[in-house]
């Protein structure tokens, strides 16, 4: 479950990201409307378009902004919910379906009557009243002056919330498929493997490692064929007809369809991102290198082997605490019967055992239970995944240890500052080469691998860069920032609970699953990933270092804008918004190391080798000032 807590965060926000990814522009509207939940500060918004949810009985803002020729008018709002009953489904936007809602009779449908409201606007333009919906549905907010010379529209829903969590239907369908996804992916990375292995040397480690991972992957599809979801899958078919046959249990299986939904959201995103983390197992020509991406494509199929684990667990956790008698007791007593008792282990057990068979009025569980052959898959896979550590380990040697860097940026135009914004990243160095390497120069090749940890901005581009817009009311300003790692501080912090100079292992349960899912599972799971290549030269006393073009880099990020303004000029209110884009890691450490390779002094002390350095740079051009900062700490074996 923990595994996947930083996607539900993630997705959450999904639709406010996408919004960052929109070109800019401008456009006006005679009235601005904004709905917002009430209880919110003042000063908080929904994205601009975004439709808000509610519940009955919960007062809701609706704001704007319109013409100043309007100050000191009354605007009429009109509030209008739904008209109409639908006799093809249920209220609109509600989650329930004809089966699953409550009885209702659609000849004792009575619409709620419109809600007419008076706004007035004040001097800069702006309004603002409060509503509090009585009914669930679809909701029509429209404002107009008095002449219906302006006017503006805006809408928002209404549900009931524990009914709507209680009839909310298991996605089964969308379960089978994202499971079959992740079986098919994990068939992929297993045969890339395995073509990976076979470019390695001959030696009897080679050969050994080829036959156990043959041997996996032989397991993994006896266990579950690639492209066919697990066995546990049907265990939620039985648990959706429990929960359509009996409506009285529907609270004891609401939190459980609440986890596997839950869980379909991370799958979706290890699914979308997972072929392309494969692609990266094709990569890397040196034995240290072939040996080193073998290692972490295995922590990634354990990874994800474990994703697909994770739901059969649910499900045994669900039947603990939900046991025949307990459900049977959530049933008023005159509705009890022998037919719902059985119903209901009938149910029960097809949760716990996926194949139930009912023979001579008994219940027979299948001998087979959960997906054990899966989980035995992933043991495997450990196993495995040591003894390619241990292989690399008899072959190679490594310089690894953590670094930081740092980017702050300043955009000047003649009449001043109009942007400035700073990024942080954080992450490790690895370099890899042969053990028995001689001569007087030791080749190395490796990667800095990590995440941009923070980014900070502000800007001031519509006044500096366009005086002419800026001259007038701001009502809303919005600023869409990517995600970093800092945005989830309870799922990626080192040390959960610890203070900021104690030294303590790391127990953060999240952040020790997606480590040891290796490189390719950090690259999936983690926001702003990067993985710049590096090629090196170790000597006597000196290492010298030249950063290769990156593989992967969050140069893509940018920060999305948007205002709306009543110019002074306009009539209209209008909606300003644009994107500024920000560098990546590669562009970060180059510019940190003046464009080119670097050398480093190395300490030696027995058989350990270390390298330190902190590089800092200043940059200055007409219309921008750039400083940069990178530290690096790697030792031998590491540190």
């Amino acid at each position: 479950m923990r595994r996947l807590l930083w996607l539900m965060l993630f997705l959450s926000l999904g639709a406010i990201q996408a919004l960052a990814q929109d070109a800019g522009g401008s456009r006006q509207v005679q009235i601005y409307l904004a709905v917002e939940i009430a209880d919110k500060p003042a000063g908080a918004m929904a994205v601009p378009g975004e439709k808000i949810a509610t519940v009955r009985g919960e007062a809701v803002r609706i704001s704007g902004i319109t013409s100043r020729d309007l100050a000191g008018k009354l605007l009429l709002v009109t509030v209008t919910p739904p008209q109409e009953f639908e006799p093809d489904g249920p209220e609109p936007e509600s989650k329930c379906s004809d089966d699953d809602a409550p009885a209702k009779v659609t000849a004792m449908f009575r619409p709620e009557k419109p809600t007419v409201l008076n706004a007035e606007v004040g001097k800069d333009g702006k309004f603002e009243i409060l509503f509090t919906p009585k009914v669930t549905g679809t909701h029509q907010v429209e404002a107009a002056d008095a002449d219906n010379a302006y006017s503006g529209t805006a809408e928002f829903d209404v549900t009931e919330l524990e009914a709507e969590d209680q009839c909310e239907a298991i996605p089964q369908d969308e379960i089978e498929e994202e499971a079959a996804g992740l079986t098919e992916v994990i068939c992929e990375a297993t045969d890339a493997l395995l073509e990976r292995v076979g470019d390695l040397p001959p030696s009897p480690a080679k050969d050994e490692l080829a036959q156990r991972l043959k041997e996996l992957a032989d397991d993994g599809k006896e266990a579950v064929p690639c492209g066919e979801a697990p066995q546990w899958a049907i265990g939620y078919r039985h648990l959706e007809k429990l929960r359509k046959e009996v409506p009285e249990i529907r609270p004891a299986i609401a939190p459980a369809t609440r986890q596997i939904k839950e869980w379909l959201r991370g799958a979706r995103q290890a699914r979308a991102e997972g072929r392309r983390a494969i692609a990266q197992i094709t990569r890397g020509n040196v034995v240290c290198d072939q040996l080193d991406v073998i290692i972490n494509g295995l922590k990634f199929i354990d990874f994800y082997l474990g994703l697909i684990v994770e739901p059969e667990n649910f499900l045994g956790d669900w039947a603990k605490e939900n046991i025949p008698t307990k459900l049977v007791g959530m049933v008023p007593a005159v509705k009890q019967n022998t037919v719902l008792k059985e119903t209901i282990e009938l149910g029960w057990k097809g949760v716990t055992s996926y194949q139930p068979k009912l023979e001579g009025g008994r219940i027979k569980i299948s001998v087979q239970g959960f997906d054990r052959l899966l989980a035995h898959q992933k043991m495997g896979t450990a196993a495995l995944t040591f003894i390619a550590n241990r292989f690399f380990e008899g072959l190679c040697q490594t310089f690894q240890g953590p670094i930081e860097g740092a980017m702050t940026a300043e955009f000047s135009a003649p009449s001043g500052i109009w942007w400035q914004y700073s990024i942080g990243i954080t992450g490790q160095l690895i370099l890899r080469y042969p053990k028995d390497a001689k001569g007087d120069v030791v080749a190395l090749t490796g990667e800095f691998v990590g995440n941009a940890q923070s980014i900070k901005s502000w800007d001031n581009a519509v006044p500096v860069l366009f005086p002419g817009l800026a001259q007038g009311t701001v009502f809303r300003t919005l600023r869409i920032e990517p995600f970093v790692m800092d945005d989830f501080p309870g799922i990626y912090e080192k040390n959960l609970g610890v203070s900021k100079n104690q030294v303590a292992p790391d127990f953060n349960p999240v952040k020790s699953i997606i480590d040891q899912g290796g490189l390719l599972t950090q690259y999936v799971m983690t926001p702003a990933f990067f993985r710049v290549p590096v090629r090196a030269e170790l000597r006597e006393k000196t290492l010298r270092l030249e950063l290769q073009p990156a593989a992967v880099d969050f140069d893509d990020l940018r920060v999305k804008v948007i205002h709306i303004v009543l110019p002074v000029l306009s009539l209209w209110p209008e909606v300003i918004d644009y994107a500024l884009p920000y560098k990546g890691a590669h562009f970060i450490m180059t510019r940190a190391m003046s464009d080119g390779p670097v050398t480093f002094d190395v300490e030696r002390a027995g058989q350990t080798m270390k390298i330190s350095k902190a590089f800092t740079r200043k940059k200055n051009t007409q219309e921008t000032t750039g400083n940069y900062t990178l530290t690096v700490n790697a030792c031998n074996p590491g540190c």
